[in-house]
């Protein structure tokens, strides 16, 4: 009878539109995949579309948004039903308010990872508008700091400062070379133990404090760039301006990880990434613009001076932000996290979302104090040392697909090796730059379509494939034609090490580790990505002097090694919470089974069930197969 009364129910349209009305748009978007019934009511009214893709009417006009609600849409239909006998039957009818709880309650359970999109990413409530406007804001400076000299190395006035580093004409011995590529990559050497100093501050100070004493290194860094008249003083900023920029590649991701919901934490990301490289981009054209007062100092001093307001701007937003949740639970702080997730949830603190999720994040703590160690190269049955190599290793090889040899050089490499003058190889550059932000762009609506793993390894695919290109056109230095030619690989290079290589590696090393040592991991991820960057950039001026285009081939080999690994060792973490990636690794025995695991493990058992039978049932499934 319950049966018959509830297809009666789903049969009156008005009373479904009712329901549907009272739901958040995320719920509704996926209740028009599960039910015929009420995708046909969704796609096939004008109204609803409106509302919920906020489409113009037929006649073309919008109302403002805060109008454009669902209440508005269920009065209107509320109205239509003040006539009927008795409309206080329909609003008490227990199998109406039965059939409005299991929507409500029945929405994680059917928004599943293969219906990921952009509209899922955009439509869900956000982690926190400001502290992801303070992360780009950070990120965009990390990008413009790390592009800002490759245009000032070619500039008269620069190297007339500073002539112990002139490399612009070929007469020029190989020490200057060797001296430029030292003080280029110093920056990164300041970047690396500014990661590193997370290893110790992040836990202790929080994700804010740590951030904040960041910004105000970096614009320590940055006066003393500005006035630099002496070599020695450019290299010891830069070296300053590094530690600050370092610290954040550690801590930000992880902060904007450990507070974002899991479908949006990778596009969150990326869009910082998007940033970082328009920040790189930026600086480029405003570079090139500079480039025609180049005998005046003022062309190389204000791109440097300019990036002092982001820290400004940083260290005036920090204090009004929310901490890490997770951050606030291990230090047994229960209340302030609880009142932090209730914001990120848009629920009372004492709500079930809110106590399921802080009960969630205090068990997965819990399993990983049972390790009996907080060292991240401990064999804990959380497996610390394996993730700890993991995710120093993505980091590291994501620095070995030769994408900083364009970064850092192009100018250098198209003036002086291929030919083109000055104001053609800024022009190419600051092109690929624009092109670089725009894959970068087009990442933040794939990373959590298609997930990291896949990313990282058509990323490293394509940097072999383009570090191919350049070793066979290169290796012709004469041929104009092929000097052309090679343009085209450094074009696939900078789509390739956006899409899939450049912030991921930082994101995944934040998701992959446990939060008790996660502060850690992420500190040596960082050291390890930004020591990279720095032997690259060491390396780079000396190794074209002496092994010239066969130089290529080295990338060719590391990228290869890198698809490999990534496909044998990396899980995927798109759409997990953090709590369930620690699931992975519980249930394994060796490096290879997170990944099996994550294959075969359902999304949101760290929230549903208790953690220790989930682990329990995963590691029998593996046993069995």
């Amino acid at each position: 009878m319950a049966t018959a009364a509830a297809h009666k129910v789903q049969g009156i349209t008005e009373l479904l539109e009712m329901v549907l009305y009272e739901l958040p748009p995320i719920d509704i978007l996926v209740y028009q995949r599960v039910c015929q019934r009420w995708k046909d009511i969704i796609t096939h009214g004008e109204k609803f579309q409106q509302a919920l893709f906020f489409k113009p009417a037929t006649n073309g006009t919008l109302k403002p948004r805060k109008e454009r609600t669902f209440r508005e849409l269920a009065s209107s239909v509320e109205a239509t039903w003040a006539d009927a006998s008795k409309p206080q039957r329909i609003f008490l009818n227990p199998m109406l308010a039965e059939l409005i709880d299991a929507v409500k309650n029945g929405r994680d359970k059917k928004w599943t990872s293969q219906n990921a999109s952009w509209r899922r990413m955009l439509l869900t409530r956000p982690s926190s508008d400001e502290t992801c406007v303070m992360a780009t804001d950070l990120d965009f400076l990390q990008g413009y700091d790390q592009g800002v000299m490759n245009g000032l190395l070619t500039l008269p006035t620069f190297y007339n400062q500073f002539p112990s580093i002139n490399t612009s004409t070929p007469e020029l011995d190989s020490k200057n070379a060797t001296l430029q590529g030292t003080a280029v990559a110093l920056y990164e050497v300041g970047a690396a133990f500014g990661a590193l100093a997370c290893f110790f501050l992040g836990d202790r100070f929080g994700r804010k404090w740590t951030t904040s004493g960041g910004a105000a290194v970096v614009l320590i860094g940055v006066i003393l760039q500005t006035t630099s008249f002496q070599l020695a003083q450019l290299i010891v900023a830069r070296i300053v301006t590094g530690l600050g920029v370092g610290s954040f590649t550690a801590n930000i991701p992880t902060w904007v990880g450990e507070s974002s919901d899991a479908h949006q934490r990778g596009g969150l990301i990326m869009i910082e990434g998007s940033a970082a490289i328009f920040g790189v981009m930026f600086v480029g054209w405003l570079e090139f613009g500079f480039y025609f007062i180049r005998q005046n100092e003022v062309a190389w001093r204000f791109p440097i001076a300019f990036q002092a307001i982001l820290p400004i701007i940083v260290m005036i937003m920090v204090p009004m932000l929310e901490e890490s949740p997770r951050w606030l639970v291990s230090k047994d702080r229960h209340q302030e996290a609880a009142q932090v997730l209730s914001k990120l949830e848009d629920a009372p603190a004492d709500s079930p979302a809110v106590t399921s999720r802080l009960q969630s994040i205090r068990a997965s703590i819990e399993l990983d104090g049972q390790g009996h160690s907080s060292h991240p190269f401990a064999r804990t049955p959380n497996r610390h040392l394996n993730r700890t190599l993991i995710a120093i290793a993505v980091n590291i090889l994501a620095q070995m697909s030769g994408v900083n040899v364009i970064t850092f050089y192009s100018n250098t490499i198209f003036q002086r090796d291929l030919g083109y003058s000055p104001v053609l190889s800024r022009i190419i550059t600051s092109c690929m730059q624009t092109w670089q932000f725009l894959m970068a762009t087009l990442a933040v609506f794939l990373i959590d379509r298609f997930g990291r793993r896949k990313l990282l390894i058509t990323g490293a695919f394509l940097m072999c494939v383009a570090n191919a290109g350049l070793t066979g056109l290169r290796s012709h230095a004469d041929n104009a034609t092929a000097a052309g030619c090679s343009l085209i690989f450094y074009f696939l290079a900078l789509a390739a090490f956006p899409i899939g290589l450049f912030l991921i590696p930082f994101m995944y090393s934040s998701e992959i580790a446990p939060l008790r040592i996660r502060s850690q991991v992420t500190a040596m991820s960082g050291f390890s990505n930004w020591m990279f960057n720095f032997l690259v950039a060491e390396v780079t001026p000396v190794a074209f002097e002496s092994i010239q285009w066969k130089y290529y081939l080295v990338y060719v080999c590391t990228n290869l090694v890198s698809v490999v690994t990534f496909y044998l060792f990396l899980p995927e973490t798109m759409d997990r919470t953090l709590e369930d990636v620690d699931a992975f690794f519980l249930g394994s025995r060796n490096m290879l089974q997170p990944v099996k695991i994550a294959k075969s493990m359902p999304a949101g058992v760290a929230g549903e069930w208790d953690l220790r039978e989930k682990v329990a049932e995963e590691d029998e499934k593996v046993e069995k197969s």
